[in-house]
């Protein structure tokens, strides 16, 4: 809904990530890691996360939580790209691939956030 520069959160987005593994046990895991905050930063909701067996440790958002100089780290943050916008525009991106909303350092950025699913 406002403009967003370099300085107020711009949304970013992993190039390719959204041709990860795709099946449904997969995406089961990461929307309800996602969705259920246990891939946030909060000290417990890392506890949690990190206490499941290695094959549920998946998840779409990422944030702070990346370690520097981690290869997996790195080669995540080399293939970001980050969406600046002029007010009013939209993104569409598939939320399976790896994403988040920057930190908001100046001013403030207003978002209206819609999933649309396929119907049941």
């Amino acid at each position: 809904m406002s403009e967003v520069g370099p300085d107020n959160g711009p949304f970013t987005y992993v190039r390719g990530t959204h041709r990860a593994s795709r099946n449904f046990w997969d995406g089961l895991i990461r929307r309800a890691n996602d969705y259920a905050g246990l891939s946030w930063t909060k000290p417990q909701s890392r506890r949690l996360f990190n206490a499941f067996p290695k094959f549920l440790q998946r998840k779409a958002a990422f944030g702070v939580d990346l370690p520097a100089g981690n290869e997996y780290a790195d080669t995540i943050l080399g293939n970001e790209w980050r969406l600046t916008s002029d007010q009013g525009d939209a993104v569409l991106f598939d939320p399976f691939g790896i994403h988040r909303g920057g930190m908001v350092r100046d001013r403030r950025r207003l978002a209206v956030t819609m999933m649309l699913t396929e119907p049941t």
